[in-house]
């Protein structure tokens, strides 16, 4: 059964901890497929966390900054993707 990642996990307080699995990555990037259907913008996000990779070094702040204008309008996007950043990096909403 899909696991998709809500609002209120994404919320959730830093002291209690969540584990994402690679499986929780790829129903939030199906979930944004879904969304998006078959506009750039999915193929954008992937774009995105590829360079990210290539680079060897990940620019939380230059990725945020991107998915926050990809995923405008879309809160619960904001939402799912906020439960992979660290506190203080989180987008708001």
């Amino acid at each position: 059964m899909e696991r998709m990642i809500r609002a209120e996990e994404a919320a959730r307080p830093s002291n209690l901890p969540v584990r994402l699995t690679t499986n929780d990555a790829l129903l939030f990037l199906l979930s944004v497929k879904r969304e998006f259907d078959d506009s750039s913008k999915y193929q954008e996000l992937l774009d995105i966390m590829r360079n990210q990779c290539r680079r060897g070094s990940l620019d939380i702040d230059a990725v945020v900054s991107r998915v926050k204008v990809l995923f405008d309008g879309h809160p619960h996007l904001i939402a799912g993707f906020n439960a992979f950043l660290p506190e203080g990096k989180k987008i708001e909403i």
